[in-house]
């Protein structure tokens, strides 16, 4: 079995990305928690969920600033610039959505 092959036209692959640059929009509430919890802002150092396209990975932040991260991939992922990647953050056991960022060069 192949476990995150990917299929695309020869030398139209998009580049494979084991660090990534965001531009950050946190939500103002967490989606799917039961009681109305405010989004605090990213921390240096803290682990997040990230999705991009059909692949799902952690990524630790290294780097932050108002609305710009950058996050070290434990596992990479392909995808272009200007792909969008949904943030969760892990809260009571579970990961809960927080917000979306966009991949910049």
């Amino acid at each position: 079995a192949f476990s995150g092959a990917i299929v695309s036209y020869k030398d139209k692959t998009p580049p494979v990305w084991y660090e990534l640059a965001l531009e950050t929009k946190l939500l103002d509430r967490v989606v799917g928690s039961k009681d109305k919890l405010v989004v605090e802002p990213l921390k240096k150092g803290e682990p997040l969920m990230l999705n991009v396209n059909s692949a799902a990975t952690v990524g630790l932040v290294q780097e932050l600033s108002k609305n710009k991260i950058t996050v070290k991939l434990k596992l990479p992922v392909c995808a272009d610039v200007g792909a969008r990647v949904t943030i969760s953050r892990n809260l009571g056991q579970r990961w809960r959505l927080i917000g979306y960022g966009v991949i910049q060069e």
